[in-house]
């Protein structure tokens, strides 16, 4: 256990509640009255680290029995020149405002790079956002002689979905809502097709009075998905494209590890790992594009709520596998999912450009580059690798 004025660093003591307090209190004082998204609700806390069985990689410091600090650390696999990497997923880092240069942030960082070494681990990926001055720690830490790799720049990518929400909950300015109708950014995706098979039925051409349950005609698919807020159905905007279910796992399975070797650095999945990040009550969903029987495209996203003047749900893109479709499928498979999302009330959709897959269909559907951007870095242990400079890695981004 490590000391640091009056501070003690030590295991998470799992007061999920009590870290989303502290995490707000933090990012408020940082970002004002500006948004943010709330990465530490405990429904996706245990979503991301349900999983975990190593009680020591997830740190915390606490002071007088209050919680000041947090750091996550995730084992994850990676291909990586056709082997197969232990590496870890390193996130969700906040501190009390009080606490900035303090060097607290570091001294939590030094006793998970001990614990990652003790444990063998190859490398730890990291992200830190451009020009904030979390990356002061990096450049003290790298002075001490630790090896800190810079893989490459993550871009925002945005298609809003209703600008009015989004322009009164994240402030936008007069020229930015004008800059975001100049590119299409807010275009309503195309409207669902009747007769749309959605959850593998077909969407009925009666239409369904929402919140009313005696207006279901009995004997017929209502083409409803559950799901959204005030139990609205979600539709798509194409027949082939439907809800992922858990007989999909191993299609979906296949799609993702199909990276592996194709690109530099590609997560390298287990069954039951992608079976829980591809569905997750109230946080991950998946739309998979079924052709031949089969699902041949996946994307997978997860639910956030961002917190600004109001409180606002979007929809982070989390992975993509589309490449054994057209162009023309992947642009129907995109706009499918604009309109999916919008009918679970979500107000936009954040993407990263992550160097994975092909991007046009969603710059097809007016997705837009965004001026936040983050820089994905590397703790490497492994002497025998090096991670500098890879542009492609489909790790995820929190």
């Amino acid at each position: 256990m490590s000391r640091l004025a009056g501070v003690s660093i030590e295991p998470f003591r799992g007061d999920l509640e009590g870290l989303e307090r502290m995490a707000h209190t933090s990012w408020r004082d940082e970002y004002g009255v500006s948004s943010f998204p709330n990465l530490y609700r405990p429904a996706f806390l245990r979503y991301l680290l349900g999983r975990l069985e190593q009680g020591d990689h997830l740190l915390a410091a606490y002071r007088n029995g209050d919680i000041v600090c947090f750091l996550a650390n995730l084992p994850h696999r990676f291909y990586y020149r056709e082997k197969i990497y232990r590496g870890l997923w390193s996130g969700l880092m906040v501190s009390r405002k009080e606490w900035l240069r303090q060097g607290l942030a570091a001294a939590i960082i030094r006793e998970a790079i001990r614990i990652n070494e003790r444990y063998q681990y190859d490398f730890s990926l990291a992200t830190f956002e451009t020009g904030h001055r979390s990356t002061q720690v990096l450049k003290k830490l790298q002075a001490e002689g630790y090896r800190v790799e810079r893989l490459h720049r993550v871009r925002v990518l945005a298609r809003i979905l209703d600008l009015r929400r989004a322009a009164a909950s994240e402030g936008l300015k007069l020229w930015e809502i004008a800059a975001v109708k100049i590119v299409g950014g807010d275009r309503l995706p195309r409207p669902a097709r009747k007769g749309s098979r959605v959850g593998g039925q077909c969407a009925s051409k009666t239409p369904v009075a929402e919140g009313d349950p005696s207006a279901m005609p009995t004997g017929e698919p209502t083409g409803l998905v559950p799901g959204g807020r005030g139990e609205r159905g979600a539709l798509t905007s194409d027949p082939n494209v439907r809800e992922y279910r858990e007989t999909d796992l191993d299609d979906c399975l296949s799609l993702f590890n199909a990276y592996g070797g194709k690109i530099q650095l590609a997560r390298a999945w287990e069954r039951e790992e992608l079976g829980w990040e591809l569905a997750f009550p109230d946080v991950a969903r998946t739309l998979v594009f079924e052709k031949h029987g089969r699902a041949q495209g996946a994307v997978n996203f997860i639910l956030h709520d961002h917190l600004g003047r109001t409180k606002e749900r979007w929809a982070w893109i989390n992975h993509v596998a589309y490449s054994a479709l057209s162009l023309r499928e992947q642009s129907a498979f995109v706009q499918a999912f604009l309109g999916y999302v919008r009918d679970l009330d979500c107000i936009g959709v954040i993407e990263w450009t992550k160097g994975y897959y092909s991007p046009s269909a969603f710059y097809r559907a007016h997705f837009f580059p965004y001026f936040r951007a983050v820089d994905l870095y590397s703790w490497t242990f492994n002497p025998s690798i090096n991670l500098s400079g890879i542009r492609e890695c489909n790790e995820i981004v929190v």
